[in-house]
């Protein structure tokens, strides 16, 4: 399970089609399989693509985040952006938990996930806090 937050069509990011997603740099607004579209904080709340937006989550919650195999995606984003991977990781994973907890308020079915999910966003983010 993952933190989806609202999801908007790529139309509705760009009419043209043309925009790219700022942190695949493949997707485009406009491409014929449309993953949908989501407000990143990590990027000043620009949209990414979905798949972008799960990749990230999935590294950001990692109990072993230092050897991830896609630990690099948080390397590269904090060289382009001169921030800590650190520090990305605790915006990427403070966005899953608020994520969760406005889901949770909502009355989700699938509250006992969201649930064991938060957990695990909670501790990923106790680990950042004191490193």
């Amino acid at each position: 399970m993952n933190a989806v937050p609202h999801v908007v069509p790529g139309f509705e990011v760009d009419p043209t089609g043309k925009y790219l997603c700022p942190l695949c740099k493949v997707q485009r607004a406009g491409d014929e399989v449309d993953t949908g579209w989501v407000a990143c904080p990590m990027v000043d709340n620009e949209m990414i693509c979905l798949g972008s937006c799960l990749d990230y989550q999935a590294v950001a919650r990692s109990s072993a985040f230092e050897t991830h195999h896609d630990r690099r995606l948080f390397s590269k984003l904090a060289r382009e952006a001169r921030q800590t991977e650190q520090g990305l990781r605790a915006v990427c994973l403070r966005h899953q938990a608020k994520i969760i907890e406005d889901q949770l308020h909502s009355r989700t079915d699938d509250a006992v996930d969201l649930m064991a999910l938060g957990v695990e966003v909670s501790r990923a983010l106790a680990k950042v806090s004191v490193a």
